[in-house]
C-alpha cells in the first residue's frame, strides 16, 4: 500500500512532480510515465496522494489507479495488491510489500514486467465491473426483500456508495471494503439497523457512539440507527468514521487480541484425541478462528450439544475455514 511521503509542496500536475525530483529520478520517472501510457493509452493522468497516478477507470477511485513515486534509492510503484500477488514470482528480485514495489534507481526498469502488470490490472478491473453488476443486483434484492429498515438501508447505502469503499455482498449482507480489506457491513436487527466496523475498536470514536458487536467481540464495533432521520443527521459522523477506518486499513494497524486463549471445552479436547487429523487442522487455524470455534462450542449448555457442535464443524475445520466462513 502507498506509504506516507515527506511532502514539501502540493503538486498539481505529473510534470510538476517529476521536475521537482533529483535529476536521476526525473529520467526514470519520465521513462515510467511513457511506459504506463503505452501500456494503457486510454489512461488519464492525475495527482493522487500527492504523487503521479494513471487511472485505469474513470471512477476516480484509488484502486482503479496505478501510482508511482520517487525516493532517494528507489522508485515506488503501486499497481494494487492483487497484481503484486499475481506476479510475485517475477518480482522475486525486488523488494515488495502488500501494495508496493521498489525499483532501485541504479538498475533499469523491468519494462516488459511493468507493462504486463498494467494490462493484468486493466483486465482485472474489467472483470470487476461485471462482478459489481452482480453485487449490485444482490444488494438490490436484499433491500427489496428486507422486512424492516428498508428506507434506512437505502439511505445508508447511498452514503456509502459516495465514499472510497467498494460494495460487495458477503455473509448474505451488503459489505464494504477498501483495496480488498473488509471495512464494514450492514446488519439489520429487530431493534435497530447496525453498521459494523470490522476493526471498530481501533476507531477513536470521540462521540462514544460505537457499541460492542457482541459479548465476545474484541475487534468489531457498530453504529446503531433506529430511524431514517437519525441516519441523515449522523451522516457527517459516519463519513468521518469511514475515512478513519480507511486510514487504518492503509496503515496496516491490527487489533491486539487477548493473548490468553479461551479455555477449550472438555468435549473438544476429547474429540481431538480421537481425531488427530482434525486436531492438527484446528491448530493450523488462525487464533481468531480457533477462538470462534471454542466460543461456539462452549456456548451450548448441554454436553451432548457441545459434542454435536464440534462434530458438525469438522468439515469446516479440515477445510481451514472459520465458524462464520462459507
Amino acid at each position: 500500500m502507498l506509504k506516507k511521503f515527506e511532502i514539501t509542496m502540493k503538486y498539481k500536475t505529473v510534470t510538476e512532480y517529476i521536475e521537482t525530483q533529483p535529476e536521476n529520478n526525473q529520467k526514470i520517472l519520465r521513462e515510467l510515465r511513457i511506459l504506463l501510457k503505452k501500456a494503457y493509452p486510454k489512461g488519464v493522468e492525475s495527482i493522487s496522494y500527492n504523487v503521479p497516478a494513471l487511472s485505469l477507470k474513470d471512477d476516480g477511485k484509488r484502486d482503479s489507479q496505478v501510482m508511482y513515486a520517487g525516493f532517494k534509492k528507489h522508485i515506488g510503484f503501486y499497481p494494487f495488491p492483487t497484481t503484486i500477488e499475481h506476479f510475485k514470482k517475477e518480482l522475486i528480485d525486488y523488494k515488495t510489500a502488500k501494495g508496493s514495489i521498489q525499483f532501485p534507481v541504479d538498475k533499469p526498469l523491468p519494462k516488459k514486467l511493468i507493462t504486463k502488470m498494467v494490462k493484468f490490472r486493466v483486465k482485472e478491473l474489467q472483470k470487476s465491473n461485471s462482478d459489481k453488476r452482480s453485487t449490485t443486483s444482490k444488494v438490490d434484492i436484499f433491500i427489496k426483500n428486507s422486512k424492516r429498515w428498508k428506507q434506512e438501508i437505502e439511505a445508508l447505502r447511498n452514503i456509502l456508495l459516495k465514499t472510497k469503499l467498494e460494495e460487495e455482498f458477503k455473509w448474505s449482507k451488503p459489505c464494504y471494503s477498501f483495496e480488498g480489506s473488509n471495512i464494514a457491513i450492514i446488519q439489520p436487527f429487530k431493534s435497530c439497523l447496525g453498521f459494523m466496523f470490522f476493526k471498530g475498536s481501533l476507531l477513536k470514536d470521540p462521540k462514544k457512539l460505537l457499541v460492542d458487536n457482541g459479548p465476545n467481540s474484541q475487534a468489531a464495533r457498530r453504529l446503531e440507527f433506529e430511524s431514517l432521520s437519525e441516519i441523515n443527521k449522523q451522516a457527517p459522523i459516519l463519513r468521518a468514521y469511514i475515512k478513519e477506518a480507511i486510514s487504518i486499513a492503509i496503515s496496516g494497524d491490527k487489533v491486539k487480541f487477548k493473548k490468553k486463549p479461551e479455555p477449550m471445552p472438555k468435549e473438544m479436547k476429547d474429540y481431538f484425541k480421537k481425531k488427530p487429523k482434525v486436531k492438527k487442522a484446528f491448530e493450523a487455524l488462525t487464533p481468531g478462528r480457533q477462538r470462534g470455534y471454542i466460543l461456539h462450542v462452549s456456548s451450548a449448555k448441554q454436553s451432548a450439544t457441545r459434542q454435536s457442535r464440534i462434530e458438525k464443524c469438522t468439515d469446516k475445520i479440515l477445510s481451514g475455514k472459520g465458524i462464520s466462513d462459507r
